[in-house]
This record gives C-alpha cells, sequence and structure tokens, in this order.
C-alpha cells in the first residue's frame, strides 16, 4: 500500500523540477526522502551506505541489508545534477567493483533502473526510466517501491521484478525490430491468409468477382502500389438511422473459424456464402470439384447456371460465373460445409480447417 504522504512528496517534486542545480541538491531534497518513504533507514549506513567505498572510487549510495562492506550489497545508486545523465559508463564501472545486482542512475527527475552484470550495451541492460515530469504520482510510486523499497529489496523481490520486466522490455525490443521484417514476408506474396483475404475483399466489392491469385500476389511484391494505397482515403459509406448510427441488424451473430482467422456475419446464410467464397478463392478448381456433388438432381445447389437454382433470388456468386443455392435449412448448410471442406482438404470442425456452429 502506497501512502498519502509518498505521493505529497511525489507531487511536491514534481512541482519543484528545475530547481535543483548540484549533485547535493538532488541527493538531500530527493533521493534520501525517497529513499525513507521506502522503508530504509536513511540514517544508518549498516543500511543507507553514503559515498559507498569501491577501490579508489565511491559511489553516491549503496543499500545493504547484512552488515559488512560488501556482503550484503543489493543495490548502488549513482546521483547526478538534474539534466545530467551522461554517467552509464561510469556507473556500470561502479556495479562492476562492487558486484551490485542492480543500480540506480538518477538527476531527480528521471530515475534509471538497470541490470549491471547482464550482457549487451548499456541500453540493453536498462530495466526502466521512471520520469517525474511524464509519468502521474501513482506510477512513480510503484515503480520505485517495485525496485527499491526496502521491504522488496530485504526479500530479494526487488532484483525478481527487475529481472522480469528487463527480459519483457528485451523480448518488446526484439519483436518491434522483427515487425517490419514479418510485413515484409506479407507482403512478399508468400502468404496464404494475406493472399486469400485480399482475393475475398477485392471479390467482395467486384460483385463476386474473384481477381486471379498471380494479380494479387504480384500487387503485394510491389511496395509502390502498396504505399500508394496506404495514403488514399476511401470515402464509407454507411446507411444511417435518424441518430447518425449505423442501424442494428437484428438476429444473432454467426462467428467462425477458417483456415485459423476469426470471421462474424450477421446470419448464417451470409457466413455460408462468405465461406464458400473463400475456398472458392483460394482454389481455382474448388468449384469445378464440388459441383458433381450436385449431379442428378433437378435443381442444383452449385452450378454455372443461375437456373438451376431452386430460387434464383436466394442465390449468390462466390466466384465468376458460378452460382450457389442459400434457400437451404442450417443443418443442410453444415453438410454442405463438410463437403466442401473435404474438397478444400482442410478439416472440418478445427480452428486451422473451418469451425462453426448455426
Amino acid at each position: 500500500m502506497i501512502s498519502s504522504k509518498f505521493l505529497e512528496f511525489i507531487s511536491s517534486v514534481k512541482g519543484r523540477l528545475g530547481t535543483y542545480p548540484s549533485e547535493e541538491a538532488v541527493s538531500v531534497q530527493i533521493v534520501l526522502p525517497v529513499l525513507g518513504h521506502l522503508g530504509w533507514d536513511i540514517y544508518n549506513s549498516e543500511y543507507v551506505y553514503p559515498q559507498y567505498p569501491l577501490e579508489r572510487l565511491k559511489v553516491d549510495y549503496g543499500l545493504k541489508i547484512s552488515r559488512g562492506k560488501q556482503e550484503g550489497l543489493r543495490c548502488i545508486i549513482e546521483v547526478k545534477a538534474e539534466g545530467n545523465l551522461d554517467a552509464d559508463h561510469q556507473l556500470f564501472q561502479y556495479a562492476f567493483l562492487a558486484g551490485a545486482p542492480l543500480a540506480v542512475l538518477t538527476d531527480g527527475r528521471h530515475w534509471r533502473f538497470y541490470l549491471p552484470m547482464v550482457p549487451g550495451k548499456f541500453e540493453e541492460r536498462l530495466v526502466r526510466t521512471l520520469d517525474f515530469e511524464k509519468y502521474p504520482h501513482e506510477e512513480i510510486a510503484a515503480g520505485l517501491v517495485r525496485y527499491l523499497s526496502f521491504e522488496n529489496t530485504r526479500s530479494g523481490k526487488a532484483r525478481e521484478n527487475a529481472e522480469r520486466d528487463h527480459n519483457q522490455r528485451i523480448r518488446s525490443i526484439e519483436t518491434k525490430k522483427n515487425i517490419s521484417a514479418a510485413w515484409r514476408n506479407l507482403l512478399d506474396g508468400s502468404s496464404d491468409k494475406l493472399v486469400t483475404l485480399l482475393i475475398e475483399e477485392t471479390s467482395r466489392i467486384s460483385s463476386g468477382y474473384a481477381p486471379a491469385r498471380a494479380d494479387v500476389e504480384e500487387f503485394l511484391r510491389n511496395p509502390n502500389e502498396v504505399k500508394a494505397v496506404r495514403k488514399l482515403d476511401f470515402p464509407v459509406e454507411t446507411k444511417k438511422t435518424k441518430l447518425g448510427t449505423p442501424p442494428k441488424t437484428p438476429g444473432k451473430e454467426v462467428h467462425f473459424f477458417l483456415l485459423g482467422e476469426k470471421y462474424s456475419e450477421h446470419t448464417a446464410a451470409k457466413a455460408y456464402v462468405r465461406i464458400m467464397k473463400i475456398l472458392a478463392a483460394r482454389n481455382k478448381d474448388f468449384t469445378t470439384r464440388l459441383a458433381p456433388l450436385t449431379a442428378g438432381r433437378k435443381k442444383k445447389w452449385l452450378s454455372q447456371n443461375r437456373e438451376d437454382m431452386v430460387k434464383i433470388k436466394m442465390s449468390e456468386e462466390i466466384s465468376p460465373g458460378w452460382w450457389l443455392d442459400t434457400n437451404l435449412s442450417n443443418e443442410s448448410k453444415i453438410k454442405r460445409l463438410e463437403m466442401a471442406c473435404k474438397i478444400a482438404g482442410i478439416p472440418f470442425g478445427k480452428p486451422s480447417g473451418l469451425k462453426i456452429t448455426f
């Protein structure tokens, strides 16, 4: 539980930023009071050791738990004048000599927490930076408690928190670097999911006429075309109610998984048609292989002749020249989707293939 007095102190520091002219001012007016609020006995050198000796050097503060010079050293703190934090190399030299698992560099305004013993460059050893100017009081207080409170330091939790947050930060940096590489992989035309989605959407706005897969792949491989599309501002026309909001579609939405992606449609019929369109766009032989399953019937549910449909008005074109009957029960839709999955070579009832419930 963070005390109200600690939050009030942080607020007072935030209000006086820019008025701490020296290291001594930052130490006396910010660092020591912070340590006091965090449960440290700042008047006992067995816990808070000012000018902690390291061979021929000295670090501003050494935080210890047990007695002895280095036996219980848990953290070192190097203090700088406000606005002067260019001392990473010096801090790590101190940390190396002291063998401290945690190191802090602060000018009062910024508090940088490091794991000095992990491999990597200076910035790769950084756990977190708390900024008194930008962060709210509660976040600053919580961060200081997390890494620097006496109780967390004594129990070893402070170091565990720092190691956990450091690992998460490194993973975040790594994944952020890989976003562009992943995007390039998607745009090289080899991603079946992205190609399928683009074919499906193009088909939707082209009255059911799907583009050739080769054309889609060529488009994705052309970075200039992709950038040009991103700059366009397409107006979206939506039918609105008197209140200016899109009308709600009655009935329950149908959710389904297809090839590992989740989709939603307002009705079972729309979901049925969309699945067939995606499968047809994915494989040019899909409709020709599925159509024979309707052979021998007076009325067909998949045909190149719309007149074959039971009700012409209740049919949808799922690919150029191929019509699908939608006038059927949900039970029949499921049976036909099972057939479609067999033709498409994907499992029915699994998210990696098709999983749907009407």
